[in-house]
């Protein structure tokens, strides 16, 4: 598979997850609905990112592992993820929340950046051939 797309795709899962946490959390009235609003902001720039990816753009694909890495970074630093993440079992809708905070904000970017590293020098490449061809 194109690693392109692998990496799309990787975005689009995490956005889902993002957004299904985001609902839970507003459902419950856990969070503000700034917050709420907040979160379906960044879920359009994630979006834009996986967009621009597909069309195997290696300059988007390379700010989304920099966005993999803040994401990975920052929710491991936030106390609520950590204390969400050692007692996941409060009740059903807790559980699905823990579930979709570890798969957006940590599994997914994770495997995103494993096949950004992996795959670096072939997106690099396939990049500049597509460029040239564009150009010539």
């Amino acid at each position: 598979m194109n690693p392109y797309r692998s990496l799309s795709i990787l975005l689009v899962a995490s956005t889902v997850f993002l957004a299904i946490g985001a609902m839970i959390l507003r459902i419950d009235n856990l969070v503000p609905p700034v917050l709420t609003f907040s979160t379906f902001v960044v879920i359009l720039a994630i979006l834009t990112v996986a967009h621009f990816t597909w069309r195997e753009n290696f300059i988007w694909a390379s700010l989304g592992s920099m966005l993999a890495v803040v994401s990975i970074i920052f929710n491991s630093m936030q106390p609520q993820h950590i204390s969400a993440i050692l007692n996941p079992f409060t009740s059903a809708s807790f559980t699905l929340l823990v579930v979709s905070d570890v798969a957006g904000f940590y599994l997914l970017p994770a495997l995103y950046l494993l096949i950004y590293i992996l795959r670096y020098r072939k997106l690099r490449t396939f990049w500049a051939l597509t460029r040239l061809q564009s150009t010539g």
